[in-house]
């Protein structure tokens, strides 16, 4: 089952080019270039992904992700493309070889383990000795996909937690997981596995089979209407390409407003791959540039370090902790807790979804300056107290507060009427889109009844 033959007086390179390969191939793939994973199984996604169901936020959880783990920027590129899907791993794959949404931490890598375990993390757990504490790691990704792809280092990751898609082996004795997770590595460098099964490596934006990748992207194929229709494992929900551009504009428009309080991210991109766009892939394709966040700290009032003029070193500092002794708290009255006040910067290119007609802070500029004052305080007395108290240490507790206010725009002041404007508006723009998620939903169920009831 899911083998495809040739004749035998069929040349091999021509038989390799329409997406036959050699058993003999097969075997050397699935002994040496690949190794299976753990992956979570189905059973423990489903319950926290019907828990955690909306996909408002899936893309705010991975960059969490990407913050606590250092990276320097986000990039999301929605590719609307489909691509080819003759010489891929299994001829069944070619189902995901359609739409995705494609998420690249920039400058960090995740080991297999660190993937497994994000799979099912929820807020708030330890990563890399920082704290996520609000999203859920990468749960919220199966709402959207059913089979996510990992490029990382210098291995490629598909996870298939239903174990309905992947093979337990690429030899021709394996067949689908049969309901058990199947997680599987390929290794690219240094092996020619690309070239042989390029269609199946094509869609990973930024692969070069001659070097490690120095980030980490997450390609996450769109569940379509027909793989849903079956009642999925985990989700039943499907995405569509509208669906995928909505979670896209709800980014943009929070995307430089959220660096505020970010730690280590300093810029978020959004970008698109359109349809007929050509489907090259790799270091060779480019997508259009939606829109671009980046921050730059403007200075602070406390400290002399670099590191103290930026308020993201306060988010993350542990030097409250030298004061836990309740009794030295409650004598120091909880330290120094005097607040600092910095300055950001926060410049935005596109479209920064917030459109406000105004005559002192101009919105509709395809380039904006946004400045932003922030005040950070470590919290005093009982509230440290709380964040060191063992009874307590299971919700990693941080006592730290900071307020932020939008200060000027192109140096213009933003007034408060502005911006209860601009909040109205986001809120009017919110309350469409739910509308269209609804009527698209109920659109989807009468179709999923109609096909149940042909099947009768």
């Amino acid at each position: 089952e899911g083998l495809r033959f040739a004749h035998s007086l069929l040349p091999h390179d021509i038989a390799e080019k329409v997406g036959l390969k050699s058993l003999r191939y097969l075997f050397v793939v699935d002994k040496e270039m690949s190794t299976n994973l753990m992956c979570p199984p189905a059973g423990i996604l489903s319950k926290l992904v019907s828990t955690y169901s909306d996909t408002k936020h899936v893309l705010f959880d991975i960059i969490e992700v990407a913050d606590c783990c250092g990276a320097q920027g986000v990039e999301v590129i929605l590719d609307k493309r489909s691509h080819g899907t003759q010489s891929l791993l299994q001829p069944n794959l070619a189902a995901f070889q359609g739409p995705a949404l494609c998420v690249h931490l920039q400058g960090v890598t995740l080991t297999p383990d660190e993937i497994s375990n994000l799979f099912v993390s929820t807020a708030p757990f330890k990563l890399r000795g920082s704290t996520c504490r609000y999203g859920n790691g990468f749960v919220s990704i199966f709402n959207i996909t059913d089979l996510p792809t990992i490029l990382s280092d210098d291995s490629v990751y598909l996870f298939d937690p239903s174990g309905t898609i992947l093979s337990t082996s690429l030899a021709p004795t394996g067949g689908p997981g049969a309901g058990t997770s199947v997680g599987r590595a390929f290794s690219f460098v240094g092996s020619d596995i690309t070239t042989r099964f390029a269609d199946q490596f094509k869609p990973l934006i930024g692969l070069d089979p001659r070097k490690r990748f120095s980030g980490t992207l997450l390609r996450l194929p769109l569940r379509t209407e027909e793989q849903s229709l079956g009642g999925g494992v985990i989700s039943s929900a499907s995405v569509s390409v509208r669906g995928a551009e909505r979670l896209l504009t709800r980014l943009q428009r929070h995307a430089a407003t959220s660096l505020v309080f970010l730690s280590s991210l300093q810029h978020i991109k959004g970008s698109v791959f359109e349809r007929h766009a050509p489907s090259t892939g790799g270091v060779a394709g480019h997508p259009r540039q939606l829109f671009s966040s980046s921050i730059a700290t403007s200075g602070g009032t406390g400290g002399s370090s670099a590191a103290e003029q930026n308020p993201r070193s306060m988010y993350t500092s542990k030097e409250w902790k030298k004061f836990g002794n309740s009794l030295i708290s409650s004598i120091f009255k909880g330290g120094n807790s005097s607040p600092k006040v910095f300055t950001i910067d926060v410049l935005t290119t596109g479209d920064i979804g917030d459109e406000v007609a105004s005559t002192s802070a101009s919105t509709s500029a395809s380039t904006v300056v946004d400045t932003w004052v922030v005040s950070c305080s470590v919290a005093a007395g009982h509230a440290r107290e709380l964040a060191v108290d063992r009874r307590y240490l299971s919700f990693i507790l941080n006592p730290v507060a900071a307020v932020a206010v939008h200060l000027t725009r192109n140096g213009k002041a933003v007034t408060g009427a502005e911006r209860a404007a601009r909040k109205a508006l986001l809120m009017q723009k919110c309350e469409e889109e739910q509308e269209q998620e609804e009527e698209e939903e109920r659109q989807a169920r009468a179709r999923r009844l109609r096909a149940e009831a042909a099947e009768v």
